[in-house]
């Protein structure tokens, strides 16, 4: 996979109440299979990030059915170093492949709320 893939959410049609486990089968070179696994290219996707912070615990299979698609402006596949190599900057080879999703302005803050009351 080249290092990053970038991908306009918007240049999907997808229809309204739609999450995110549908718009990334449309993505060119993603796979989504019955378990919920996802792959880009090949390798298998480890993190779903939201404007590059890590999202609900790392948990690939709760993102994708939990967030919506019209959230989304844009959608990053690449290869993200390990937690050792950035702070380092010593490459150790240890890297993992992460979607990172852009929200569009104004979305993220109703949405988060919305999520922190139904978790109550």
């Amino acid at each position: 996979m080249p290092r990053r893939q970038s991908y306009n959410a918007d240049a999907y049609r997808m229809p309204e109440g739609s999450v995110l486990e549908e718009l990334v089968k449309k993505l060119p070179g993603a796979e989504v299979d019955e378990d919920g696994k996802i792959t880009i290219n090949g390798k298998e996707v480890k993190k779903i990030m939201v404007d590059g912070k890590e999202f609900f615990a790392n948990d690939t299979k709760m993102s994708m059915k939990n967030i919506p698609t019209k959230m989304a402006k844009n959608i990053k596949a690449y290869d993200k170093q390990s937690d050792y190599s950035r702070v380092t900057g010593n490459d150790d080879g240890e890297e993992e492949t992460v979607l990172d999703l852009s929200i569009k302005k104004g979305m993220k803050n109703g949405w988060l709320n919305q999520l922190n009351l139904d978790k109550s």
